[in-house]
């Protein structure tokens, strides 16, 4: 069974449909042979993308709390939640010093998308793909010998 852990630049696209690459999102949620993980810190970044959403005014109060919910419900169904460690955090040093060597890279991720990283690659030795459509955090994770998929990328 193959695992896909998910950034919240992926997993938000789960709850807009306007988003490029939602449908590849959803077809994820959908398939049958799957286990779908979140870093624990997704869910914060999660809600806060909601509440900003509402705060930009390109969704309804109403509309924000439907999110939630179904975030909330998907969490509940169909998610495994992976907490950060103490050692995810140690071994951020490692990936950051990484990431200044790639000049492929337009900047350096956030701490919080290393740690993203991090956790993934715990569920290196599963068949595993990192699903994420932050570019620079892809090409990190592909230096770390991850499968990635951009889902506004794939077909």
């Amino acid at each position: 069974m193959v695992t896909y852990f998910f950034d919240t630049s992926a997993l938000v696209k789960r709850y807009r449909a306007q988003e490029p690459g939602a449908h590849r999102v959803q077809e994820l949620f959908s398939a049958a042979e799957r286990n779908l993980v979140v870093l624990n810190l997704a869910i914060v970044e999660t809600l806060q993308a909601f509440y900003r959403l509402h705060q930009l005014g390109e969704i309804s109060a109403a509309e924000r709390t439907v999110l939630v919910d179904s975030f909330y419900r998907d969490l509940d169904a169909h998610v495994t939640i992976y907490s950060v460690t103490t050692d995810h955090m140690f071994r951020a040093e490692r990936l950051m010093e990484a990431s200044l060597l790639l000049p492929i890279l337009k900047k350096q991720p956030g701490v919080i998308d290393v740690l993203h990283l991090c956790a993934a690659l715990d569920f290196r030795e599963e068949p595993l793909v990192f699903v994420s459509s932050d570019r620079d955090l892809s090409h990190l994770a592909r230096h770390e010998k991850l499968r990635i998929l951009n889902p506004e990328e794939s077909a």
